[in-house]
């Protein structure tokens, strides 16, 4: 489902139809807290993972470029989740404003 509530539609919304969709954007709430609990936990896991000897085998380079990669797809996933929670915010404040009567 989709957070995105327009400004006009929650006018339109019969109370049980708006508690459904505050129910909704709840779950997705949750769901995405989930998923922000585990990237930090993967974040956190990585960031103790990384040494840095002073040399490094060729194949050790590879291994640590591939989790510098992992970690910046990591760090945008948390930026997505973040937007994600900030939208499904900003739908849950449209519906509980109600109607917007003239």
């Amino acid at each position: 489902m989709s957070s995105k509530v327009s400004d006009a539609g929650p006018a339109s919304l019969d109370d049980a139809t708006r508690a459904r969709v505050l129910d909704l954007l709840d779950q997705q709430r949750r769901r995405i807290s989930g998923l922000a609990e585990r990237v930090a936990a993967g974040r956190r896991a990585l960031e103790t993972s990384t040494v840095v000897p002073a040399w490094r085998s060729p194949a050790r380079y590879q291994f640590d470029l591939r989790l510098a990669d992992l970690h910046q797809r990591l760090d945008r996933c948390s930026t997505a989740l973040r937007a994600a929670q900030s939208e499904c915010d900003r739908a849950r404040s449209v519906l509980l404003a109600g109607p917007q009567r003239p």
